[in-house]
């Protein structure tokens, strides 16, 4: 059997097409990520920053108010300093996925943004955390729950 051959024209044009057709299979998973998305992990991660560093007073004052209400700063002070202590000194996250809940139509509450990260620490790797954030009556993304599965 003998396998065609092609002019180096044909492969350039082959070559060009595989490419155009990767990235256009890619642009869906690129534009999923909308505004409110984005908004939300700009501010977790500010946040996440925060706790990274064991400034946990920080962490609440910018908090959402829901979870400011939930919990006073030295009980969540106590409360983070606890889950954080047997893991060590942070090392590294990962993002690993985001997800948009609307408020449900005709019911009160706000929209949602939940997010995963892979994250690594001095004594524990692959440390899953998801932050939920919460769009605030001022437009603004605020955590609102946070949580350590590792």
């Amino acid at each position: 059997m003998r396998l065609p051959t092609f002019s180096i024209a044909t492969m350039k044009t082959l070559s060009a097409l595989i490419v155009a057709a990767t990235v256009f299979a890619a642009q869906p998973v690129i534009a999923q990520e909308s505004p409110a998305v984005a908004a939300a992990k700009v501010s977790a991660d500010a946040w996440l920053k925060r706790v990274d560093t064991a400034d946990y007073a920080g962490s609440w004052e910018t908090s959402a108010a829901s979870m400011r209400s939930e919990m006073s700063k030295s009980s969540w002070k106590m409360l983070i300093t606890a889950l954080h202590w047997p893991l060590g000194d942070f090392k590294s996250r990962k993002f690993k996925s985001a997800v948009l809940q609307k408020a449900p139509a005709g019911k009160p509450g706000p929209d949602q943004v939940i997010i995963d990260y892979v994250s690594q620490y001095e004594n524990k790797a692959d440390v899953k955390e998801t932050v939920t954030t919460t769009l605030e009556k001022d437009n603004s993304w605020k955590v609102s729950g946070f949580n350590i599965n590792g």
